[in-house]
């Protein structure tokens, strides 16, 4: 069966739109979408666009079709005047297409989630269905009284004839009255619904919480996200609704005009909208230049509730790194920066920052190719409830895929990203660890290491790790997280887990698309590197691989000239090991604190040993 929808388009809705169509697209194979362009600049566009599966109609033909509309217009605002025009709309696309069985009307400003399955499961037996407003999920009774029982934002009408009466009546009363202010118990086209249920036969209220899903009672709910579907208190949301939400240039938006919104709700639905309409105004842009200035709001403080500024998005590189970063590790991040700047031009490398203080001294180096993003964007409330209770390395732990989750959703142009441990440094070109994966979907790094180790520890090494931004790669990182969520820590002598490292051997057994790394100089590090480096000119060999990168896991700074290079025993001490690796990382990490100091930040406030010097197992001291 085809479904039918209709939305109403103007200036200050087009972007809006665009997402609407095109989540509709992905969620719903079989529809037709007619969009009522307001205004003329706003249809020219869209049939310039040529989109599939849609129907342009100008305002100008439904106002022909309708000539009471024209004393209505002269009397309302876009908005009440756009309210006043819906069931004028669904009754002209009924006489205008007889073969149209049904008909739903969606606000422009709402976003499809999962199938749309579950709306026609619900429709199949009535002639119209409403959504209730559901506000702060309780009922509610002034808001109720003032604002109505069921949302306007969706409203379906078979052509039978309960729908088409209601249609009349309804067209009738919203030419009448319809504005945006509360009087004589009315409010816009809204609370005229408020009696159907007794007026008409025929309706049917919605009783799924995912459809039409409004910030009124989710800010309120739980949710999760499983199986690449977003979960509100158990049902997959079907489509949001980001009614209040207003965008007042291209990174400057207030994401609720009616109430506070939690940080969850926030990362898990509205920064990827935002991404949207960012995209949206670009693609615009493509087909009129002039037009951005038509959408947009001037910015009132007055009235902003949720003020959002999003990351000015970079231009995607061709190779992206992500890392998270507390103080003590700030020297070691910034050396595998550098290390990386060294041999790539066409990166990116993205910084969780753990705390404000590393956060401001990245912020004041302003370094190229770096984005910087505090962990309270990451964090939500699941994340929160744990904190507490790890310690800040376990809570790195937990948060990695997370993390990862978050860049690749937000940013969705990301292709691929490769997450590094702080402690890690590039000694050639990145490009052969994202060939190792360039056609599968997770890339692990086995830790080439005794048996008894791999027991205890895992297969796969969680410091380097790679991800492709597709839907096997996010359903691992959500299993992940589960995972890190409901167990991270730091004990040992568990059959099945440690850390966050342990979960990985699962992987392959669950999931299609794992690589795994057979260059050993990726991620190469003390336990495999010991007694198999071999040198060819300036180069550096684990075996027959070329160095790329070296995980310097457990190396102690005690001051700008004396390190552990290795703190649980002095079993490694390799001259070569030395000469071409350690050397050569140690060097880096005094060029990283003497920038610092360039910056009149001082590197000793960084330096946080975990022991003193004397209970060093591989004691160093630098000399040129």
């Amino acid at each position: 069966m085809l479904h039918n929808y209709c939305t109403i388009l103007s200036n200050d809705s087009l972007y809006k739109g665009l997402i609407l169509y095109h989540s509709l697209k992905e969620h719903d194979d079989n529809f037709a979408l007619y969009m009522i362009c307001m205004q003329d600049n706003v249809k020219s566009i869209l049939e310039a666009m040529k989109l599939d599966n849609v129907v342009i109609t100008s305002l100008k033909d439904i106002e022909s079709f309708d000539k009471a509309l024209s004393s209505a217009k002269k009397t309302r605002n876009e908005k009440e005047y756009a309210w006043t025009i819906k069931s004028s709309i669904i009754l002209y696309l009924f006489d205008k297409y007889p073969t149209l069985q049904h008909m739903i009307y969606i606000d422009a400003d709402i976003e499809f989630f999962s199938s749309v399955e579950p709306i026609f499961e619900e429709f199949q037996d009535a002639s119209i269905m409403l959504t209730r407003e559901r506000f702060y999920i309780q009922d509610n009774e002034p808001w109720y009284i003032q604002y109505g029982q069921y949302n306007g934002g969706f409203m379906a009408f078979k052509r039978d004839d309960n729908g088409i009466e209601a249609l009349y009546w309804l067209r009738e009363k919203c030419i009448n009255w319809c504005y945006n202010k509360v009087e004589n118990q009315l409010y816009g086209d809204q609370k005229y619904t408020e009696d159907w249920l007794q007026r008409f036969k025929g309706v049917k209220i919605s009783k799924n919480l995912g459809i039409n899903t409004t910030a009124w009672y989710a800010h309120a709910c739980f949710l999760e996200e499983k199986n690449s579907k977003i979960y509100i208190n158990d049902n997959p949301i079907v489509f949001y609704h980001y009614n209040g939400l207003s965008m007042y240039n291209d990174s400057e938006f207030d994401l609720c005009v009616f109430i506070n919104l939690p940080k969850k709700l926030i990362n898990m639905i509205y920064i990827p909208y935002l991404k949207k309409l960012q995209d949206s105004s670009r693609l615009v842009a493509s087909f009129d230049s002039s037009f951005y200035e038509k959408s947009i709001k001037p910015t009132s403080n007055q009235y902003i509730k949720n003020y959002y500024k999003l990351n000015t998005i970079p231009t995607m590189k061709k190779y992206n790194f992500c890392t998270l970063m507390g103080k003590d590790y700030l020297i070691k991040v910034l050396a595998m920066y550098n290390s990386i700047k060294k041999y790539e031009k066409d990166f990116h490398l993205w910084i969780c920052c753990m705390d404000d203080y590393s956060m401001n001294v990245l912020k004041n180096m302003n370094l190229n190719n770096v984005t910087l993003i505090p962990v309270s964007n990451v964090e939500d409330a699941q994340l929160l409830s744990v904190k507490g209770q790890r310690s800040p390395s376990e809570y790195c732990w937990t948060i990695k895929s997370s993390w990862i989750l978050y860049l690749l959703k937000t940013y969705g142009d990301i292709p691929s990203i490769i997450f590094l441990d702080g402690d890690l440094f590039f000694f050639s070109e990145c490009s052969p660890i994202f060939n190792e994966f360039k056609d599968h979907s997770v890339l692990l790094c086995p830790q080439y290491d005794k048996e008894w180790v791999e027991e205890q520890f895992g297969k796969y090494q969680a410091g380097l790790i790679g991800f492709k931004n597709d839907s096997n790669a996010l359903q691992c990182l959500s299993w992940w997280r589960e995972r890190c969520l409901e167990w991270c820590s730091s004990e040992q002598g568990l059959q099945d887990r440690w850390g966050d490292q342990k979960y990985l051997d699962k992987l392959p057994e669950l999931f299609k698309g794992i690589k795994i790394n057979t260059h050993l100089g990726i991620d190469a590090a003390v336990w495999n590197a010991k007694n198999n480096i071999n040198l060819d000119l300036s180069k550096v060999y684990i075996k027959d691989f070329e160095l790329i990168a070296y995980h310097f896991c457990c190396l102690t700074i005690f001051n700008e000239n004396e390190f552990d290079l290795w703190r649980w025993s002095n079993w490694f001490v390799d001259g070569k090991m030395v000469d071409f690796i350690y050397k050569p990382y140690i060097k880096a990490l005094k060029d990283a604190m003497k920038e610092l100091s360039s910056k009149s930040i001082d590197p000793g406030a960084l330096i946080i040993p975990e022991y003193d010097k004397s209970r060093a197992a591989n004691h160093y001291r630098f000399s040129e």
